[in-house]
């Protein structure tokens, strides 16, 4: 005859108990399954949210896990060394579920923490591709910047020299005529010694001029490559 295992339960009410939590197991099994084929298709918007069912599942299918194998202890108990060879295969019968069951989920959730693993690798090494990639844009957009300022430069120096070389062309012109004009201006106060004031005073204004243009060159210079360097 068989006893009542711990509690004071039967072995009928020990093996129904021992049945549902198969079948519950069972059920959360399937669902847990079906976990570990959406983590091969998860995309970074639900890895969160995948992530929480995942330890949310696996934590209660551990607990119901543990129920069973105490059920089937107790079970082993209430039978002890009367089991008849039905009963005997019966217990084994449970047993080899209760084992299928834990390796099946062992197996699921080894599964999955590899594809997470995986998953969460191959993101962060994207994440670091599109971080280069991003340094290397800013830094290329900084050097196209630092190159068109510099030909900027160049540019406005070049102006700044085209413009001196016209002024100074302007000049040797400009002297030449004033040469040429104080050549026939001696000849002439050679002639009427009453044009020789004339001729210092037209002396002066010519060296006046020449001051004074010199002064506005240099000023359209400066301000010319003060503008370009900006």
């Amino acid at each position: 005859m068989m006893s009542q295992g711990a509690g004071g339960q039967s072995w009928s009410q020990l093996r129904n108990q021992s049945r549902q939590l198969e079948n519950d197991i069972e059920s959360k099994l399937l669902s847990f399954n079906k976990l570990g084929e959406d983590a091969n298709r998860r995309s970074s918007t639900s890895a969160k949210d995948g992530d929480a069912r995942f330890e949310g599942m696996s934590m209660e299918l551990q607990q119901l896990i543990d129920r069973l194998e105490d059920v089937n202890a107790k079970m082993h108990e209430a039978v002890g060394a009367s089991a008849t060879p039905s009963i005997a295969h019966t217990l084994s019968r449970h047993t080899e579920i209760l084992d299928a069951m834990k390796r099946d989920f062992n197996k699921t959730k080894r599964s999955i923490r590899e594809t997470t693993g995986r998953s969460q690798l191959l993101s962060s090494v994207q994440k670091d591709i599109d971080s280069y990639r991003s340094a290397e844009a800013q830094r290329q957009d900084l050097y196209m910047k630092e190159n068109q300022s510099t030909m900027n430069s160049m540019r406005g120096a070049e102006d700044a020299i085209s413009i001196a070389i016209a002024a100074k062309e302007a000049l040797v012109k400009q002297r030449g005529i004033f040469g040429d004009v104080q050549s026939r201006m001696s000849v002439l106060t050679e002639k009427f010694p009453q044009m020789k004031n004339l001729m210092t005073k037209i002396a002066y204004r010519k060296n006046r001029d020449q001051v004074i243009l010199a002064g506005v060159i240099s000023t359209c210079i400066i301000l010319t490559l003060m503008y370009t360097v900006r």
